[in-house]
Parts: C-alpha cells; structure tokens; sequence
C-alpha cells in the first residue's frame, strides 16, 4: 500500500501540471464505491479509447474513491 499511495501522490502532481482540470462525475463514483461495497459485483469498464494516459486517470480516480484498483489490460 505505501507504493501505491507514493504513485498516487506523484501521479497528483503529475496531472496537476499536465492538465488545467479534469470533470469526474463523483455521484457515478459513489454509486459504483456502494454497488461494489454492498452487492459485491465486479464493475467493468469499457474504454471508447485508448491512450496511455487513460488507465493512469482511471487508476488513480478509483483510489482517490477507495474503489479497488482495476486490472488493466491492453492489446
């Protein structure tokens, strides 16, 4: 876990620099953190794209929400 939090910090500085803002829609994220809480399904996202930066956002979103972090996978 202290890697993943010196990842998530560095990473908070990272996108501090690289990006004026980014719009996360928090209700979605409560909705999935209690679906994933109380129902115990597994969530599954489907990119519309694919950048290197996406899984990096993604992952840190997930645990800026204390969602388990998502297992990436790339063709």
């Amino acid at each position: 876990m202290p890697v993943i939090r010196f990842l998530a910090w560095t990473l908070h500085k990272v996108f501090k620099r690289i990006y004026e803002k980014v719009n996360v829609n928090s209700e979605m994220f409560t909705l999935l953190s209690k679906i994933e809480n109380e129902r115990k399904i597994p969530i599954v996202l489907l990119p519309t794209h694919k950048s290197y930066l996406d899984f990096l956002i993604v992952s840190y979103i997930f645990f800026l929400y204390k969602l388990k972090l998502p297992y990436i996978v790339s063709d």
